[in-house]
């Protein structure tokens, strides 16, 4: 099994050594992978910008984050208006990894200077209020610990005992697995899964839905990188002229099966594997469930690499390229609904009173892009083949 992978997330220059010692406690003290920005180890794909490069990391390699927030709030990326450090806060809690908070001490002595006085000038302390907003936002909105550190030290001897208590959990998790009984479905299931499965707290059956989904996303990474990197590295499937329409619409049939089933899991099966309510749902379907539309995510991966990857022949080369776009609307779905969808379902548990019942709506429909001008294409491609006029 690999190492796990601890991202660091914080600004550069004014931290700089703070990360550094935290490199040299993940890597060389605890034997995990550390994933730093700075580091000639951390994969960069040259043709996406920064904060795509550091949102991938989190998606790809991280199981564990660790947020530091000194008195910078760090560069802005113009089309979110938010912090890098601060997405990648965000791609943290959407993948549903452990996310550890570390606030310096003297930023959150005046946090409660700053909500009563918010046009006060702080500038000696941040650069900006924005970054006040910023941790406002992860303790009052995602609910989520905060630990005040002044230096490096604070932070390792937090994380030391924290990684204690998550090792333990993991480790009372593994000793409930290898007892007799446990059905052989929980193989492979990650340990947050299996920890849904044996304390059923509320509303388990869509946490364990929403978080099976997530690790199967998840697992798929690797192949998600080789789908974003636009590169052609497959053998190439050689279709010829002959062949070409009733092979295009082969592929296009095939993707509309697949979409076809993801939108049957999410709106018909889901629904019925979590059952009336007062009634627990069937915990082994909604597995199943969650799996299967992990499967039909990698499988419209891979359909997409393998119909881009393809030498069709004239007139209709170029639509291949046209159809593998197909699928991009739904990958991207896929990609963002269960992290939205455990985080609304997380959200509305720290909200519910005992007044009110909590009600979850939670539905999608997944629809395919770039239909309408594939079909356009293939016509005047099919009329070019039927004249001849392509010879």
């Amino acid at each position: 099994m690999a190492q796990p992978g601890v991202m660091v997330s914080s600004t550069f220059y004014d931290l700089q050594q703070i990360r550094a010692d935290l490199q040299g406690f993940i890597a060389d003290n605890q034997g995990y992978n550390a994933v730093l920005s700075e580091h000639r180890s951390f994969p960069v794909d040259p043709d996406v910008d920064t904060v795509e490069n550091c949102r991938r990391r989190v998606k790809q390699d991280a199981d564990i984050l660790v947020l530091v927030v000194g008195g910078r709030y760090g560069s802005i990326h113009q089309e979110t208006d938010k912090s890098i450090t601060n997405l990648e806060y965000e791609e943290a809690r959407a993948k549903g990894i452990p996310v550890y908070t570390f606030v310096d001490k003297r930023v959150l002595a005046v946090m409660s200077a700053w909500r009563d006085n918010k046009e006060g000038d702080f500038s000696s302390v941040v650069d900006t209020p924005r970054l006040f907003e910023f941790i406002d936002d992860i303790r009052s909105q995602t609910k989520a610990w905060v630990f005040e550190f002044e230096t490096a030290q604070d932070i390792i001897a937090t994380l030391r005992v924290q990684w204690a208590h998550l090792f333990a959990e993991a480790l009372a998790v593994y000793k409930q697995l290898t007892v007799p009984g446990v059905p052989e479905w929980y193989g492979g299931l990650s340990t947050k899964s299996v920890r849904l499965l044996l304390d059923r707290p509320d509303h388990w059956e869509y946490l364990l839905f929403f978080q099976t989904w997530l690790d199967e996303i998840s697992r798929s990474s690797p192949l998600l990188r080789e789908y974003d990197s636009e590169m052609t590295i497959r053998r190439p499937e050689h279709v010829p002229v002959v062949d070409a329409m009733g092979w295009l619409l082969t592929q296009t049939h095939n993707l509309k099966g697949l979409n076809s089933s993801a939108n049957e899991l999410i709106n018909v099966v889901f629904p019925e594997a979590l059952g009336p309510d007062g009634v627990e749902g069937n915990d082994e379907q909604l597995v199943w469930a969650a799996r299967s539309l992990g499967e039909i995510y990698r499988k419209m991966i891979e359909w997409s690499l393998r119909v881009k990857c393809a030498n069709v022949d004239e007139p209709f080369d170029d639509l291949a390229r046209e159809l593998a776009r197909f699928p991009e609307a739904v990958v991207q779905e896929m990609q963002r609904f269960p992290g939205q969808a455990m985080a609304s379902i997380v959200d509305a548990l720290a909200h519910a009173s005992d007044d009110e019942p909590t009600k979850l709506e939670l539905t999608i429909v997944f629809e395919l892009s770039n239909e309408d001008a594939f079909n356009e294409a293939f016509e005047r491609a099919k009329a070019r083949f039927e004249s001849g006029d392509w010879v």
